[in-house]
């Protein structure tokens, strides 16, 4: 529906970005958007640029479209940092690379430097861009060296995700967007192309397409209280942390998750099962968004915060716990 594309315009104009509703698709989900774009982008066998660490969903929607996905490496020094000798060793056959921004779980922002060095390096091997921008409204602070949206025009095609799942906390209303940019040749084309992918399945809701526009004039608040609710667990985390023997906290800049890394008595499967079994707090272990750090756990900031700060504390004294004893011991 137009009327429901304008108010994803409108939406973006309110960052700045003045966005043509042509430019817009709506899609049921952010999973169906990524299946509609490798279905544009790849023939059977081709590959996709994923990041990693990263959500473990890119590898499954690679090999339900018959594409597969090809990893390059996020490194940490302090602050999570793309891997750009990483990424341009992986461009064998790749038609497109995927950027979080930010990144779940290590909530790290594409850097302005980053950006422009991506570009031009998809530029010179033909790549397109697709940009998943969900987490995009829940940052913790000011950083003057984040990258912007890159639902702006661009020098190569790009394809920049967002919708009402994360941004209204309404992923059961089933509404996404892509935001196609570019040159207006590939835009063009990839929009008549994407048209017809859309139109096979005809998968957004009539009812949510009419009811947009009033939600997402109200997203402001709910948003707001979201992104209150993150920070309030983020700063409980980092001060738990501060007094815990043992426990380190991975910088982080925004979204729903954080990272702790733990001592190394344990893998970091065996502290979720003893949290789960002794404290019933649940955490996931790292490996499943291939961190390949051992000892790592992600855990979600969206708790409510007074049940947050009572898992943290137990779960944390435990572990100082555990650490002194095992210093003791030796």
């Amino acid at each position: 529906m137009l009327t429901a594309r304008e108010a994803v315009c409108e939406y973006y104009s309110g960052k700045d970005v003045h966005l043509d509703p042509e430019q817009i698709l709506l899609t049921a989900s952010t999973s169906e958007a990524y299946s509609f774009l490798f279905k544009l982008l790849c023939n059977a066998g081709d590959s996709i640029l994923v990041p990693q660490p990263s959500y473990p969903l890119f590898d499954y929607l690679c090999q339900l479209n018959d594409a597969r996905p090809n990893p390059y490496s996020l490194s940490y020094d302090g602050e999570w940092h793309i891997d750009i000798h990483s990424l341009k060793a992986q461009t064998r056959e790749s038609r497109a690379l995927i950027l979080v921004h930010p990144n779940n779980p290590t909530g790290s922002y594409v850097k302005q430097d980053e950006k422009q060095a991506i570009v031009r390096f998809a530029g010179e091997k033909k790549l397109s861009l697709i940009v998943d921008e969900v987490f995009a409204e829940f940052d913790f602070g000011v950083a003057h060296r984040r990258a912007g949206t890159f639902a702006t025009s661009q020098p190569v095609l790009t394809f920049t995700l967002g919708g009402i799942s994360k941004l209204l906390g309404l992923p059961q209303m089933k509404l996404s967007w892509i935001v196609i940019s570019g040159p207006s040749d590939l835009r063009n084309e990839a929009l008549k192309r994407l048209e017809l992918i859309a139109d096979t399945y005809l998968s957004v809701h009539t009812a949510i397409q009419l009811a947009l526009p009033d939600l997402l004039q109200r997203h402001s608040a709910l948003t707001d209280h979201i992104r209150d609710r993150v920070i309030t667990n983020f700063k409980t985390l980092q001060s738990a942390v501060s007094a815990a023997a043992g426990v380190s906290l991975f910088r982080c800049e925004a979204g729903w998750n954080a990272i702790l890394r733990l001592p190394g008595t344990r893998t970091d499967e065996e502290w979720c099962e003893h949290f789960l079994q002794s404290f019933h707090t649940f955490f996931h272990p790292g490996y499943f968004y291939s961190l390949g750090i051992e000892g790592c756990l992600v855990l979600s900031l969206l708790v409510d915060p007074g049940t947050f700060s009572d898992a943290i504390t137990k779960t944390l004294s435990f572990v100082t716990q555990e650490t002194s004893d095992s210093k003791a011991f030796s």
